[in-house]
């Protein structure tokens, strides 16, 4: 009976090794888990962060877009009314150069 004591300690004594061992392989599971959650988060949160700068990017891009539209209004506005008061300013010059000439003549 001492021999199978014995033998019951010795078995008792490696399952207590091996469960130890599971519990330290278990531990580093949840350790290499929660790592990979944590990575998990901050990629996440990069992504976001990239998401809404890109976001402002583009609002930004369509603001500068639509400013580009404007000044090309503006600047072919101004075009049209450079065209209409050189051409007024023409006519009027005509119209005078005729009067004075019409003035000359008759004197």
């Amino acid at each position: 009976t001492a021999a199978a004591a014995i033998l019951m300690h010795d078995l008792i004594l490696e399952c207590l090794k091996k469960a130890k061992k599971v519990e330290e392989i278990t531990q580093a599971f949840k350790d290499s888990d929660k790592a990979h959650e944590e990575e998990r988060k901050a990629f996440e949160l990069e992504r976001q962060y990239l998401l809404e700068s890109l976001t402002k990017e583009k609002l930004e891009k369509e603001k500068l877009e639509e400013k580009i539209k404007e000044l090309k209004n503006i600047i072919f506005e101004h075009s049209n009314r450079m065209k209409e008061a050189t051409t007024e300013a023409a006519h009027k010059a005509i119209e005078e150069f005729k009067a004075t000439e019409g003035k000359e003549k008759s004197q």
